[in-house]
């Protein structure tokens, strides 16, 4: 793998009050990015789907309809298992596979945190298991994805870590630290978190019309207080000494994700050094974001994304270095690659402003989750 990788980036253009200078908020959206989770876990589940397709057509033509079960993690059932089931079942459905919800065939997943015995550095493995419904499992398929990326967007833990790039067992943690309503991964982390919301949204709804929410820790992990029918945004803050770009998803969709089909659905929110971004919605076009708004389990975007979700709630983001020439590039960066049930709506239409750019994106450096819908 090359030591870094150019991409044609998108730059979100929000007027953010800073001291007395007005500072421009950017995003980033990259054409292929391997170290953007979403994309990560794509281009896995569409390996895997070639090879069940492949199992499928030796199967009498009346047994190759198949059913997806939700993706489990056994010691934690907060763990995003939905995002491989419906990622999955899009690379499927892409291959001609007929889906039901009950079939010849079923599809069932679990997947864990694996840390290597001797570097203690953590990837993801995934198990999965087609029954025909004899005693014994008729195929089995396994797979390991490394990454930090995919760990973060999986698993809601706070991850600082000691290498960009490379999560390890001793600096992978359940709690995060909250602040002020402020999330970081760590005490001294430079990059942190706050979550603001509005009643009543509208497409004339402006940003100063939000107002920071309440943060609090239930068993180690942060929640934040976003009621059905509240519209949120995400602010987000770089104290350190470089810019950063930022993976923002929600419910493990990529704030890209309902792009029109013109442009890239993977992307990067950009953050100078020693300011903050807010984030307000999905972006759409160059010049509208549709807002995000909390509503109904069975309302939100995973629905129209093809599966009911059964774990939802859960906003991510990851915090990466880039720079735009090589001598800006960090000294540390590596050479080498090692409660209520909500889920988030579509809402009004507001305005943006985007423009491309390009710039290089670093290893991960800090994933920040907030859970916003609390188990039952």
């Amino acid at each position: 793998m090359r030591e870094e990788e150019k991409a044609m980036t998108m730059y979100l253009r929000h007027l953010v009050a800073f001291l007395s200078l007005m500072v421009l908020a950017t995003t980033l959206t990259p054409v292929v990015r391997a170290n953007h989770g979403p994309e990560m876990l794509r281009r896995e589940m569409a390996q895997v789907g070639r090879e069940i397709k492949a199992w499928l057509d030796k199967r009498p033509a009346d047994r190759r309809v198949v059913a997806i079960q939700p993706f489990i993690c056994p010691r934690n059932r907060l763990a995003n298992g939905v995002i491989l089931a419906r990622l999955l079942e899009d690379e499927l459905k892409k291959l001609g596979v007929i889906i039901k919800s009950r079939a010849p065939v079923g599809i069932a997943g679990t997947f864990r945190q694996v840390a290597d015995p001797d570097t203690r550095v953590v990837h993801t493995r995934v198990d999965i298991e087609l029954d025909e419904g004899g005693e014994k499992s008729d195929q089995r398929l396994s797979m390991s994805i490394h990454g930090p990326e995919v760990v973060a967007l999986l698993f809601p833990v706070a991850i600082k870590t000691t290498t960009p790039g490379v999560v390890n067992t001793v600096v992978t943690s359940d709690k995060a630290v909250v602040d002020d309503d402020r999330v970081r991964a760590t005490k001294d982390s430079k990059f942190a978190l706050e979550v603001l919301v509005v009643g009543k949204p509208s497409k004339m709804t402006r940003e100063s019309e939000y107002r920071k929410t309440r943060i609090r820790l239930d068993d180690g992990l942060p929640y934040a207080d976003i009621r059905r029918d509240q519209a949120y945004a995400v602010r987000l803050f770089n104290n350190s000494d470089h810019d950063a770009a930022v993976s923002l998803a929600v419910d493990g969709l990529s704030m890209f994700h309902f792009a029109e089909p013109t442009l890239p659905r993977g992307g990067f929110i950009f953050v100078a050094k020693k300011s903050s971004v807010t984030v307000r919605g999905w972006f759409v076009t160059l010049d509208r974001s549709d807002l995000f708004v909390a509503t109904e389990r069975d309302r939100g975007v995973w629905v129209s994304a093809g599966i009911e979700p059964s774990k939802v709630g859960t906003i991510t983001a990851q915090f990466h270095a880039c720079w735009e020439k090589d001598a800006n590039k960090p000294a540390d960066e590596p050479k080498d690659v090692v409660a209520r049930r909500l889920s988030t709506g579509v809402g009004p239409s507001v305005g943006s402003e985007f423009r491309r750019v390009k710039m290089t994106i670093g290893r991960l450096r800090e994933s920040i989750p907030v859970l916003y819908a609390r188990p039952r």
